[in-house]
């Protein structure tokens, strides 16, 4: 079956820029969330790092995520020579064969 990032320009173009396309699946890395958004999606949901970081320290572990996530999308964004994060939009990816 093919990944979810994989999916995601073929969705956007059957739903079109009218809608809202939320990904919310295979998120591990702040590049994966860069992707997501270069292929189309408008929101990236990240709830299992931040269940996986509640778990093991609470509220404080659940923030270290969400830090850690914001960390390395600023890093893949600076890389990429984005500015903000619209500018990630229409960034051509090139997808690994699976």
């Amino acid at each position: 079956a093919p990944a979810t990032l994989e999916m995601l320009p073929a969705i956007r173009e059957a739903v079109g820029a009218d809608h809202a396309l939320i990904l919310d699946s295979g998120v591990r890395r702040g590049s994966d969330i860069a992707i997501a958004l270069a292929l189309g999606a408008d929101f990236v949901l990240c709830g299992r790092a931040m269940l996986y970081g509640a778990v093991v320290g609470g509220v404080p572990g659940a923030k270290a995520a969400i830090g850690i996530l914001q960390r390395e999308l600023e890093t893949v964004m600076g890389q990429a020579g984005c500015r903000d994060v619209a500018a990630l939009r229409g960034l051509r990816v090139d997808l690994p064969p699976h």
